[in-house]
């Protein structure tokens, strides 16, 4: 609707497709990130799980941390590929994939962990 309304036509104005190897982007994309995540993450990716990691000032919790020094790190939503090749950074596969595919073998998406967790098994999700 909004090509119509501003008057576009695909293949006229743009003749040319601006991603032509849609699998080599993505991994280029994957990598890029992985490597930011790597180089400029420390402090900002959670030690056990591999996900990204955002500081909530003490000041907007008010009484819910007792000392105000307190940092509190929550955990952000970070795609399973990231987790992955920032753990696995020369590995040539990445089981985890942001493009939906079936596999009848895959049993769960289980996320790589950056070190065992130390929960007794019967606490583990």
């Amino acid at each position: 609707a909004d090509l119509v309304k501003y008057n576009i036509c695909l293949g006229k104005d743009y003749p040319k497709r601006i991603v032509t190897d849609l699998e080599t982007c993505r991994q280029g994309s994957i990598q890029d990130v992985t490597e930011a995540r790597r180089n400029h993450g420390q402090g900002f990716i959670d030690e056990l799980n591999g996900r990204d990691t955002m500081e909530i000032p003490p000041s907007l919790l008010g009484d819910y941390i007792p000392t105000q020094n307190k940092k509190l790190m929550i955990p952000l939503i970070t795609r399973n590929e990231f987790i992955y090749k920032t753990v696995n950074p020369d590995a040539s596969d990445n089981p985890y994939d942001s493009v939906l595919k079936y596999d009848k073998n895959l049993v769960g998406a289980e996320l790589p962990m950056m070190h065992k967790t130390t929960m007794p098994d019967n606490l583990c999700c």
